[in-house]
C-alpha cells in the first residue's frame, strides 16, 4: 500500500470475494437485489449499501471493492453504492490504523 490508496480502509481480512459461502454469492448475484454493509470498529458503526448483479463474478482471491459505479471485475461485490471510502467517518479510520484495532464487515442481502 502507498499514502495515495486512499480507498483502502482494511487488510489482513479472513476473507475476499471468492472465500464466500456459495449461497451468499448467488443472493448477491440477484439482478437489483439490495445488499446492506456494516463496518463496525468499535464503538462506531458505518453502514452503506449497494444492489447485486447477475454478471458479478465475486472469484477474486485477496480482495472484496464495493462500488459507486457499475464496473464489474472479480473484487466487485456490489454496484451503485450509496457510499465510498471518502465518506467513512475519521474517527473509524483513525482507529483503522492502529495494526492492533480490528474490524468486523458483514455483509446481509434482501
Amino acid at each position: 500500500m502507498t499514502l495515495k490508496g486512499d480507498c483502502i480502509i482494511g487488510v489482513k481480512a479472513n476473507k475476499a470475494c471468492s472465500d464466500l459461502r456459495h449461497d451468499l454469492k448467488q443472493k448477491i448475484r440477484s439482478n437489483n437485489c439490495y445488499i446492506k454493509f456494516e463496518l463496525i470498529v468499535e464503538p462506531y458503526t458505518f453502514l452503506v449499501d449497494g444492489i447485486g448483479n447477475k454478471e458479478l463474478l465475486l472469484d477474486h482471491k485477496h480482495d472484496i471493492v464495493l462500488r459507486k459505479s457499475e464496473f464489474i471485475c472479480g473484487r466487485t461485490i456490489c454496484l451503485k453504492c450509496s457510499s465510498a471510502a471518502i465518506d467513512i467517518p475519521r474517527k473509524i479510520i483513525q482507529l483503522l490504523k492502529d495494526p492492533e484495532k480490528k474490524g468486523l464487515f458483514t455483509i446481509a442481502v434482501e
